[in-house]
């Protein structure tokens, strides 16, 4: 009688988890081993909701990882997730890599680059750009000191500039730091506010020809000082 059966993994790789030991009782729908192919391997990366259009099967993706400084390995997209994550506003996309000297551990953390065509697109800083929530703003200079507000149509953002769809037309000057601009135009239209409140409070302290005094004339408090 043959004591000893050989079984034949039906695929190469290493074992992350066994459960065949000497005197253990086998059943029929026990996992005896758990064997991972790492020959090749899966990275999930997440991506902004913005972002999904410009991204597609096979596209080719770059990968970085902090135990390997200076090198760089190049994947594809193999699957895009059909769901939005509600909380962080991300699709999740799977990357596939080879991994021919098994650098690449599971549950390594690593950081995905995508390279995306955008094609030729007019784009100017991200600090250029006023963003009310609502609607986009962008100064624009007309000369003489004299800035021209306009609504801009917006598109992706790539490192520190964004893409303008529509409201712009290249060879424009543009202020390049918006919200000092408007920072300062709010500290000058206060400032006009109080000027011309204080010019209403010195012609009602006057006296009209003619008329006496009839009462004391009390002192009239003075506006605090308005920093420009």
């Amino acid at each position: 009688m043959k004591r000893d059966l050989t079984l034949y993994s039906p695929v190469n790789g290493f074992v992350l988890d066994r459960k065949a030991f000497e005197n253990v009782r086998v059943t029929p729908d026990m996992d005896l081993y758990t064997i991972a192919d790492l020959s090749t391997v899966w990275a999930n990366a997440e991506i902004y909701e913005y972002e999904v259009p410009y991204v597609k099967l096979d596209q080719t993706a770059i990968m970085q990882l902090s135990y390997y400084p200076g090198e760089t390995f190049r994947g594809k997209v193999t699957y895009i997730y059909p769901q939005l994550d509600a909380t962080t506003r991300t699709v999740k996309v799977r990357l596939e890599f080879p991994n021919p000297e098994f650098k690449f551990k599971p549950d390594m953390y690593a950081d995905i680059q995508l390279r995306i065509d955008y094609g030729t697109r007019l784009v100017v800083p991200q600090d250029a750009v006023l963003d009310s929530g609502t609607e986009q703003v962008v100064f624009v200079a007309r000369g003489a000191g004299y800035f021209e507000p306009r609504r801009v149509e917006v598109g992706p953002r790539v490192d520190d500039s964004v893409a303008i769809l529509s409201g712009l037309k290249a060879g424009e000057t543009i202020v390049s730091s918006g919200n000092f601009l408007v920072d300062s135009e709010s500290r000058l239209k206060t400032a006009m506010g109080q000027m011309a409140g204080m010019e209403g409070m010195k012609m009602e302290g006057q006296k009209e020809p003619g008329k006496k005094k009839t009462e004391e004339q009390k002192p009239k408090e003075s506006m605090p000082g308005m920093k420009m």
